[in-house]
């Protein structure tokens, strides 16, 4: 019996070696999705990174992505909440660092719970104001909502 299995060691050794997948086909994608580790121990340091990163945009936001924005189309205003999927997404959802302080934006932690935090995006004088809600999911944070209130 031990002379049958030492047979098949060699060729063993070759697909643990070699590693294969037993004819499983290994997309770039899947590196993506098996990526659990959050870039970040903190919030405040997890939004540098996400405002700085498209990368990390697209790997922590929620979809569908929960948007909101006024309408003032009409007699009143009123905010229209829509649902958007990756694609009709555009990249970036924040501005980076760079672009915040070239157009005098402010980036603000409003509230925050071990779980749930809410920045705002502000131009002090204006009536520009995003909020951006990030829940904790998966050991890391991901945007779920943002709420444009500007006019």
């Amino acid at each position: 019996m031990k002379k049958k299995l030492y047979k098949y060691l060699p060729l063993l050794l070759i697909v643990v070696l070699s590693g294969s997948s037993f004819g499983v086909e290994k997309h770039p994608e899947d590196k993506v999705v098996a990526y659990q580790s959050c870039p970040a121990k903190t919030f405040e340091s997890f939004v540098a990174l996400f405002s700085n990163s498209i990368d990390i945009q697209r790997r922590y936001i929620h979809f569908p992505l929960r948007k909101m924005e006024i309408d003032d189309s009409g007699e009143e205003l009123k905010t229209v909440t829509n649902f958007k999927n990756k694609e009709q997404i555009s990249f970036p959802v924040m501005p980076d660092e760079a672009e915040r302080k070239n157009k005098g934006l402010e980036l603000h932690v409003i509230d925050g719970s071990i779980r749930n935090h809410q920045l705002r995006l502000i131009k002090p004088d204006t009536d520009y104001q995003v909020d951006y809600f990030f829940s904790r999911k998966n050991e890391c944070w991901e945007l779920v909502i943002i709420d444009d209130q500007s006019l």
